[in-house]
């Protein structure tokens, strides 16, 4: 005893009552109906599946007396709105199970608009290789285009590279506008871009949207070289240039050469230069050579809008330090008075007093220097400069100084 489930499968249920009208709503033919067994909602293998005909129709037969799950492949842009549900199969008859799909409206395929804000150096109104981007400008989109930027405008802050970027526009023509900041003046400024109405996602996103802008800006330049006369003045013939030395703008005032700090080296006659600098006062700081101080001092530079400022930085040399010479010996108990020490014979002195007799007035005066000799007799005196000195002595009780007293 067995049974079966028909029903027809449908769209545009005009009449919103979800069941199917002939003449009214809109079969849907070769639309894969399945019975989910195992109610996962995906056709596998091994359950009963056949295609809705011409008219959407579709037939289950021979079915043993169960509740069943009437599944389908949804077909690409519609929703299927009949609720999936158990299906009774009753012995001998026929169950009626119709299903509703509706189309999906489409969405809106939406754009984007983005560009860079950069310095038009030469100023010819097309953003060219190496010329920079400047971040911190308002790009906004002009809705009345009243060339102001009004409140309730969308707007963009330009990033590090100047650049800026509008998502999800809806179709339409669009206005962008800058906000100006002294010091600058507009070479580029684009015209209206127009989003096109369409339903397909391969709608253009239109970039190098730009904005060009000359900067107006100064220069510092000078010279740096070694001041031979130390009048802190470049003086030719007399001052010496200074070559490959590193000099550059210290943003945070640190002393230190950091990532981002402007740099470059002197040329073969210490000159040296940065350019497009915008209106501001500057650190002018150089890795200084070895051997060499700098005399010029530290003090900010002020950079003037479409003016070259001079700066020159005199090192001079540092003197180089002192050779040094030491005096150390042995004093000893001369035992076989032979004025030499005789090891096994001799004997060592410990704790004399040994010192340099400046004056030679053969006293330990104050400014002497003085040591003591140590368990083996030796005492040293180091770091002396070049020169002749007097070693005397403080004469232990019972001896006699035999050494003559000469100059070391």
């Amino acid at each position: 005893f067995t049974g079966s489930i028909q029903g027809t499968k449908f769209t545009n249920d005009l009449n919103r009552n979800g069941i199917f009208e002939a003449g009214v709503d809109l079969p849907q033919p070769d639309v894969t109906i399945f019975l989910d067994q195992n109610n996962n909602g995906r056709l596998d293998n091994g359950e009963l599946q056949t295609p809705t005909n011409s008219l959407g129709g579709y037939s289950f037969s021979n079915l043993s007396p169960a509740t069943y799950t009437v599944q389908e492949i949804v077909p690409p842009g519609f929703t299927r709105v009949t609720p999936v549900q158990p299906v009774t199969v009753v012995a001998n008859q026929t169950t009626n199970f119709d299903i509703l799909n509706i189309a999906q409206t489409p969405p809106t395929v939406t754009g984007s608009i983005s560009g860079r804000k950069f310095n038009d150096i030469n100023a010819n109104g097309r953003l060219d290789v190496g010329e920079p981007g400047i971040p911190g400008f308002t790009i906004y989109i002009d809705l009345n285009t009243n060339n102001i930027f009004d409140s309730s405008e969308s707007s963009r802050l330009t990033d590090a590279t100047g650049s800026y970027q509008f998502n999800d526009l809806q179709p339409g023509t669009y206005t962008l506008r800058e906000v100006q900041q002294p010091g600058f003046v507009a070479t580029q400024v684009p015209a209206p871009v127009t989003i096109p109405l369409s339903t397909s996602a391969t709608v253009p996103n239109f970039t190098n949207i730009n904005f060009g802008n000359r900067r107006d800006t100064g220069s510092i330049s000078g010279r740096k070289f070694i001041d031979v006369n130390a009048n802190r003045t470049f003086e030719p013939g007399t001052d010496q240039p200074q070559p490959n030395v590193t000099l550059f703008l210290d943003i945070n005032n640190n002393g230190r050469l950091d990532i981002g700090d402007l740099q470059t080296q002197t040329d073969n006659l210490g000159g040296y230069s940065f350019s497009n600098l915008p209106p501001a006062t500057y650190t002018v700081q150089e890795i200084v050579p070895a051997g060499f101080t700098r005399v010029t001092p530290v003090q900010a530079v002020t950079v003037v809008a479409n003016q070259p400022t001079n700066f020159d930085i005199a090192n001079v040399q540092v003197p180089p330090p002192p050779v040094t010479g030491s005096i150390s010996g042995r004093k000893f108990n001369d035992i076989n008075n032979d004025r030499t020490f005789t090891p096994g014979t001799d004997q060592l002195q410990p704790d004399v007093t040994i010192f340099l007799d400046i004056n030679n007035n053969g006293q330990l005066d104050r400014g002497d220097l003085q040591t003591q000799t140590d368990n083996l007799g030796g005492y040293s005196f180091s770091n002396l400069p070049p020169a002749t000195y007097t070693v005397q002595e403080i004469v232990p009780a019972g001896f006699t100084r035999v050494t003559p007293v000469q100059a070391v």
